[in-house]
Protein backbone atom coordinates (compact mmCIF):
# COMPACT_ATOMS: atom_id res chain seq x y z
CA UNK A 1 0.00 0.00 0.00
CA UNK A 2 1.53 3.28 -0.94
CA UNK A 3 1.16 6.61 -2.61
CA UNK A 4 4.30 8.37 -3.69
CA UNK A 5 2.12 10.60 -5.90
CA UNK A 6 1.45 12.82 -2.89
CA UNK A 7 5.15 13.12 -2.27
CA UNK A 8 6.00 13.81 -5.93
CA UNK A 9 3.37 16.47 -6.41
CA UNK A 10 2.82 17.86 -2.93
CA UNK A 11 -0.80 18.12 -4.09
CA UNK A 12 -3.37 18.78 -1.44
CA UNK A 13 -6.59 20.57 -0.65
CA UNK A 14 -7.17 23.44 1.72
CA UNK A 15 -8.69 22.66 5.10
CA UNK A 16 -12.49 22.51 5.22
CA UNK A 17 -14.44 25.30 6.93
CA UNK A 18 -14.94 25.11 10.69
CA UNK A 19 -18.59 23.97 10.32
CA UNK A 20 -17.48 20.97 8.26
CA UNK A 21 -14.86 20.05 10.85
CA UNK A 22 -17.43 20.11 13.65
CA UNK A 23 -19.76 17.71 11.82
CA UNK A 24 -16.95 15.24 11.26
CA UNK A 25 -15.79 13.78 7.98
CA UNK A 26 -18.17 11.67 5.93
CA UNK A 27 -17.18 8.66 3.86
CA UNK A 28 -18.94 7.55 0.68
CA UNK A 29 -18.12 4.18 -0.87
CA UNK A 30 -18.80 3.63 -4.59
CA UNK A 31 -18.04 1.01 -7.19
CA UNK A 32 -15.55 1.80 -9.92
CA UNK A 33 -16.97 -0.93 -12.13
CA UNK A 34 -20.22 -0.62 -14.09
CA UNK A 35 -22.74 -3.41 -14.54
CA UNK A 36 -21.32 -4.11 -17.99
CA UNK A 37 -17.83 -4.62 -16.53
CA UNK A 38 -16.46 -1.32 -17.84
CA UNK A 39 -14.54 0.87 -15.44
CA UNK A 40 -16.37 4.02 -14.37
CA UNK A 41 -15.09 7.43 -15.39
CA UNK A 42 -13.95 7.99 -11.80
CA UNK A 43 -11.88 4.79 -11.74
CA UNK A 44 -10.37 5.56 -15.15
CA UNK A 45 -9.34 9.03 -13.96
CA UNK A 46 -7.70 7.43 -10.95
CA UNK A 47 -5.69 4.84 -12.90
CA UNK A 48 -4.83 7.32 -15.68
CA UNK A 49 -2.96 9.36 -13.07
CA UNK A 50 -1.03 6.30 -11.88
CA UNK A 51 -0.15 4.44 -15.07
CA UNK A 52 2.14 5.21 -17.98
CA UNK A 53 0.09 5.97 -21.13
CA UNK A 54 0.67 2.60 -22.83
CA UNK A 55 -0.35 0.67 -19.72
CA UNK A 56 -3.41 2.87 -19.23
CA UNK A 57 -4.42 2.32 -22.87
CA UNK A 58 -4.25 -1.45 -22.32
CA UNK A 59 -6.33 -1.33 -19.11
CA UNK A 60 -8.96 1.32 -19.89
CA UNK A 61 -11.02 -0.54 -22.53
CA UNK A 62 -11.25 -3.82 -20.61
CA UNK A 63 -14.74 -5.03 -19.75
CA UNK A 64 -14.31 -7.08 -16.60
CA UNK A 65 -17.33 -7.59 -14.37
CA UNK A 66 -16.53 -8.19 -10.73
CA UNK A 67 -15.74 -11.80 -9.94
CA UNK A 68 -17.30 -13.49 -6.93
CA UNK A 69 -14.00 -13.03 -5.08
CA UNK A 70 -13.85 -9.32 -5.95
CA UNK A 71 -17.47 -8.91 -4.83
CA UNK A 72 -16.51 -10.47 -1.50
CA UNK A 73 -13.78 -7.82 -1.10
CA UNK A 74 -16.30 -5.13 -2.06
CA UNK A 75 -18.72 -6.45 0.55
CA UNK A 76 -15.97 -6.54 3.17
CA UNK A 77 -14.96 -2.93 2.45
CA UNK A 78 -18.56 -1.74 2.62
CA UNK A 79 -19.12 -3.56 5.90
CA UNK A 80 -15.92 -2.21 7.48
CA UNK A 81 -16.42 1.35 6.15
CA UNK A 82 -19.31 1.89 8.57
CA UNK A 83 -16.81 1.98 11.44
CA UNK A 84 -14.06 3.93 9.67
CA UNK A 85 -15.33 7.43 10.57
CA UNK A 86 -14.54 6.59 14.21
CA UNK A 87 -10.91 5.90 13.20
CA UNK A 88 -10.39 9.29 11.59
CA UNK A 89 -9.75 11.34 14.76
CA UNK A 90 -6.87 9.10 15.83
CA UNK A 91 -5.25 9.26 12.39
CA UNK A 92 -5.84 13.00 12.01
CA UNK A 93 -4.44 13.82 15.46
CA UNK A 94 -0.88 13.33 14.16
CA UNK A 95 -1.47 16.29 11.83
CA UNK A 96 -3.20 18.64 14.27
CA UNK A 97 -4.14 21.45 13.70
CA UNK A 98 -4.58 20.49 10.01
CA UNK A 99 -8.22 19.51 9.58
CA UNK A 100 -9.25 16.28 7.85
CA UNK A 101 -11.19 16.54 4.60
CA UNK A 102 -14.92 17.00 5.21
CA UNK A 103 -15.87 14.33 2.66
CA UNK A 104 -13.92 11.30 1.47
CA UNK A 105 -14.81 9.19 -1.52
CA UNK A 106 -13.74 5.53 -1.53
CA UNK A 107 -13.78 4.00 -5.01
CA UNK A 108 -13.45 0.26 -5.61
CA UNK A 109 -12.25 -0.95 -9.01
CA UNK A 110 -10.75 -4.13 -10.37
CA UNK A 111 -7.93 -3.20 -12.74
CA UNK A 112 -4.80 -1.16 -13.15
CA UNK A 113 -3.96 -0.15 -9.59
CA UNK A 114 -2.36 -1.20 -6.33
CA UNK A 115 -4.34 -2.74 -3.49
CA UNK A 116 -4.88 0.68 -1.91
CA UNK A 117 -3.93 4.20 -2.95
CA UNK A 118 -4.98 7.82 -2.83
CA UNK A 119 -5.95 9.70 -5.94
CA UNK A 120 -6.33 13.27 -4.73
CA UNK A 121 -6.84 15.01 -1.38
CA UNK A 122 -10.26 13.42 -0.84
CA UNK A 123 -10.29 10.10 -2.74
CA UNK A 124 -9.09 6.64 -1.75
CA UNK A 125 -9.02 3.74 -4.20
CA UNK A 126 -9.06 0.02 -3.54
CA UNK A 127 -8.31 -2.39 -6.38
CA UNK A 128 -10.37 -5.46 -5.57
CA UNK A 129 -8.46 -7.67 -8.03
CA UNK A 130 -5.16 -6.67 -6.43
CA UNK A 131 -6.54 -7.31 -2.95
CA UNK A 132 -7.66 -10.80 -4.03
CA UNK A 133 -4.34 -11.55 -5.77
CA UNK A 134 -2.21 -10.32 -2.88
CA UNK A 135 -4.20 -11.41 0.19
CA UNK A 136 -6.53 -14.20 -0.90
CA UNK A 137 -10.19 -14.47 -0.14
CA UNK A 138 -11.83 -11.59 1.65
CA UNK A 139 -13.38 -14.02 4.12
CA UNK A 140 -10.04 -15.02 5.63
CA UNK A 141 -10.00 -14.03 9.29
CA UNK A 142 -7.07 -11.65 8.93
CA UNK A 143 -8.54 -9.65 6.05
CA UNK A 144 -11.05 -7.64 8.12
CA UNK A 145 -8.24 -6.20 10.22
CA UNK A 146 -6.07 -5.85 7.10
CA UNK A 147 -8.58 -3.70 5.23
CA UNK A 148 -9.02 -1.53 8.33
CA UNK A 149 -5.23 -1.00 8.40
CA UNK A 150 -5.28 -0.18 4.68
CA UNK A 151 -7.97 2.43 5.28
CA UNK A 152 -5.93 4.03 8.08
CA UNK A 153 -2.81 3.96 5.88
CA UNK A 154 -4.56 5.62 2.95
CA UNK A 155 -6.35 8.11 5.20
CA UNK A 156 -2.93 9.04 6.56
CA UNK A 157 -1.95 9.94 3.00
CA UNK A 158 -5.03 12.17 2.71
CA UNK A 159 -3.94 13.95 5.87
CA UNK A 160 -0.42 14.30 4.49
CA UNK A 161 -1.79 15.95 1.35
CA UNK A 162 -3.56 18.47 3.58
CA UNK A 163 -0.34 18.91 5.60
CA UNK A 164 1.68 19.73 2.44
CA UNK A 165 -0.63 22.69 1.74
CA UNK A 166 0.11 24.28 5.10
CA UNK A 167 3.72 23.10 5.30
CA UNK A 168 5.27 23.19 1.82
CA UNK A 169 8.45 21.19 1.45
CA UNK A 170 11.04 21.62 -1.29
CA UNK A 171 11.88 18.25 -2.86
CA UNK A 172 14.33 19.62 -5.41
CA UNK A 173 17.16 17.24 -4.50
CA UNK A 174 17.16 13.45 -4.44
CA UNK A 175 17.90 13.50 -0.71
CA UNK A 176 14.99 15.82 0.09
CA UNK A 177 12.70 13.71 -2.12
CA UNK A 178 13.83 10.53 -0.31
CA UNK A 179 13.21 12.14 3.08
CA UNK A 180 9.71 13.15 2.00
CA UNK A 181 9.02 9.61 0.79
CA UNK A 182 10.24 8.16 4.10
CA UNK A 183 8.03 10.62 6.00
CA UNK A 184 5.04 9.81 3.82
CA UNK A 185 5.23 6.04 3.94
CA UNK A 186 6.68 5.88 7.44
CA UNK A 187 3.73 7.64 9.01
CA UNK A 188 1.38 5.64 6.80
CA UNK A 189 2.80 2.44 8.17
Amino acid sequence: VGDSTAVRTGAALAAPPVAARQQGPTLRVVSGVGRDGAATDQWLAMVRKRLPPAKYDSVAPIRKPLTAEERAWEDLIRSRAAAWPREIAAVASAYDPVAPPAKVLIVMGNRGAEDGFTHDPTTIGFDLAALQANYGNAGLAENAARIDRFFRHEYTHLMQKAWWVEHPYDMATPLRYALAEIWSEGLGN
